[in-house]
């Protein structure tokens, strides 16, 4: 569910893998009322599928990422529709296996995307300027503690979002408090 034209209910999207389009539930209130909003490649593996309000309009546009080239393509959220747009690309081999979630960081009202690389510990963000991505590596997690969980949430109220980890073998809470002038810091004990 996702608000995607921006009137404060939420609305429900679903995509047919086998026909790639993409539809609209549009709420009511009461009830929904559907229509076809846009289209993606059937063919193309995709990854990383988040609804996010990326260019900051108030209005969810859908966000992907393509397993064969890496390309992240965003379909833009016109109210009515979804318009298609390429945002960037990360490497299809170093960014494989990547648990990736949106995170608001700016303060800015744009989501950005954001992935920890399963090996390596390192966090990219991929950061919307409201018409594509510019990515950053913003430091790393020690791969060898495993997490249980890993969310993002804002913790601390001061309009950007943190990353929070339950660890595997204590249950402890950890929080790496985001600046997002600079990279967030890794948790305590490291």
């Amino acid at each position: 569910t996702a608000d995607v034209n921006g009137d404060g209910k939420a609305d429900v999207v679903g995509r047919e893998h086998d026909a790639g389009n993409w539809w609209v539930g549009i709420s009511t209130g009461t009830s929904f009322t559907n229509a076809l909003w846009g289209h993606w490649n059937p063919e193309a593996n995709w990854l990383d599928v988040k609804a996010a309000d990326v260019t900051g309009d108030g209005m969810a546009d859908i966000v992907g990422r393509v397993q064969q080239d890496g390309n992240w393509w965003v379909g833009v959220s016109t109210g009515s529709g979804f318009t298609n747009q390429h945002w960037g690309r990360w490497d299809t081999v170093a960014w494989r296996n990547v648990g990736v979630g949106t995170i608001s960081c700016e303060g800015d009202r744009r989501e950005d995307v954001v992935g920890r690389h399963p090996v390596t510990g390192e966090w990219a963000v991929a950061i919307s300027t409201g018409t594509s991505f510019v990515t950053e590596t913003w430091g790393a997690w020690d791969p060898a503690i495993m997490a249980h969980k890993v969310f993002i949430a804002n913790v601390n109220g001061d309009l950007t979002d943190d990353l929070v980890r339950s660890l595997l073998s204590t249950r402890i809470w950890e929080v790496a408090v985001s600046t997002c002038d600079e990279p967030p810091p890794p948790p305590p004990g490291y």
